[in-house]
């Protein structure tokens, strides 16, 4: 299976580059019917052929929520939304996971941006962190996969798009 011959989920196969390349752990919301199979094989795909063999996805059904409890235990917590007809019936096709599979080979040769955080990234996320009532480990994880997203772009500084970023893939329930 290709990424190229799924149609639509580019968030969510966004979320899957950055989970391959960083070892994140990922959770998956999904919803029957719209792809989450095709996407599992194109991602262990994906995983093997950039040597990542760490990377695992965990679905949860449809109609079944994520608590706050289960989330802690993921990096990376995304929900899948229903194909609309426009998307499953248009001729547009999604990059290739070839290139996907080229990005993630270059980027784990560039070197890991270890503690160059940009003072606009530190204020979003001590902003964040105050409105969202996060936890240090949340915002720890929140640092981690921004690292992981500057990686793939070449940046040597975890900027404020990064971070931003990263806190789109967290999952802040309170039950």
């Amino acid at each position: 299976m290709n990424f190229s011959e799924i149609k639509g989920h580019e968030n969510i196969k966004r979320a899957i580059e950055i989970a391959i390349l960083g070892k994140h752990k990922l959770a998956l919301k999904v919803v029957n019917g719209h792809g989450a199979t095709m996407l599992a094989e194109a991602s262990e795909h994906i995983a093997k052929q950039s040597m990542n063999s760490a990377f695992f996805i965990t679905e949860f059904p449809e109609g079944e929520p994520i608590t706050k409890i289960q989330s802690s235990a993921f990096d990376i917590v995304i929900e899948m939304t229903p194909i609309t007809p426009e998307i499953f019936l248009s001729n547009r096709k999604s990059e290739s996971s070839e290139n996907v599979i080229y990005r993630i080979t270059d980027a784990q040769n560039y070197p890991i941006v270890d503690s160059l955080i940009s003072a606009d990234s530190v204020t979003l996320l001590k902003s964040a962190m105050k409105r969202l009532q996060l936890s240090p480990k949340q915002g720890s994880n929140i640092i981690n996969v921004a690292r992981t997203i500057a990686r793939l772009d070449k940046d040597k500084e975890i900027k404020a798009h990064h971070i931003a970023e990263a806190i789109n893939y967290q999952n802040f329930r309170n039950d």
